[in-house]
């Protein structure tokens, strides 16, 4: 693996996984193009046999043969009812079913659901890419970044000391975070959610646990310490989402 030259584990992170995702995007596409000729090529050889199986009982290597077909077939339906149902993140999934059709439907319909072209604000429409991402960077920097000169501190003295943290309560909230712990957390997760947007579901993470695990540990160790921009991940995590009826 090419090495990464930063030591911020959240570039770390984003670096590894864009090259993930470019690597898989190219396999995705090779692979799905073998797949889709492999199954009509089955498909075909499977018709052929059922035609032949009209005329006079299936025996021997010609039975055989169509039973492999018919399991190679299967294989391939759950793969891509597996890949549909992911990208349409639809929580149900009827078992035995061929729903291919229905989710590519489903996924296709989200992305343009998904699509913003304008915003009313006030008496306002806003339109256009850059100025739809020009307000809702101003909204949410509104909305979450208090204006400067508007913190204030809480005195110590409102409580008592019964309702005050215990020094070992204390200890157990401020130690740092161990890997059990995250793993913990993370495979309590369901799979088929993704964190964010950046479309990388929670069943990765669980399904390469020992190759991540690392950076994750590194990231939350930086968060711990302080050293971690905080700001920069709500940015990530931050998204609109459609109203719908």
């Amino acid at each position: 693996a090419r090495p990464v030259y930063t030591d911020d584990p959240i570039d770390v992170l984003n670096i590894k996984l864009k090259r993930m995702k470019k690597f898989f995007k190219g396999w995705g596409s090779n692979n799905f193009g073998k797949c889709r000729i492999k199954k009509n090529l089955l498909r075909f050889e499977l018709q052929e046999l059922e035609l032949l199986e009209e005329q006079y009982d299936l025996c021997g290597e010609v039975y055989t043969r169509k039973l492999n077909i018919l399991v190679e077939l299967n294989s391939i339906y759950l793969e891509e009812e597996s890949c549909w149902h992911q990208k349409s993140t639809e929580r149900w999934l009827l078992k035995g079913d061929n729903n291919t059709d229905f989710f590519h439907k489903v996924a296709n319909g989200r992305r343009g659901k998904n699509m913003m072209r304008s915003l009313e604000c006030g008496s306002v429409t806003i339109e256009g890419t850059n100025n739809l991402l020009a307000h809702a960077t101003d909204f949410y920097k509104e909305l979450f970044g208090p204006a400067p000169g508007n913190m204030c501190s809480v005195d110590a003295s409102l409580w008592s000391s019964e309702e005050n943290i215990s020094l070992t309560d204390n200890d157990e909230l401020t130690k740092p975070f161990s890997l059990e712990e995250i793993k913990a957390a993370l495979f309590a997760m369901e799979p088929n959610r993704a964190p964010g947007p950046d479309s990388v579901p929670v069943d990765f993470y669980q399904h390469c646990w020992d190759v991540v695990c690392m950076d994750l540990l590194r990231l939350f160790e930086w968060f711990h310490e302080g050293r971690l921009d905080v700001q920069r991940l709500n940015y990530g995590i931050i998204t609109l989402l459609p109203k719908t009826s």
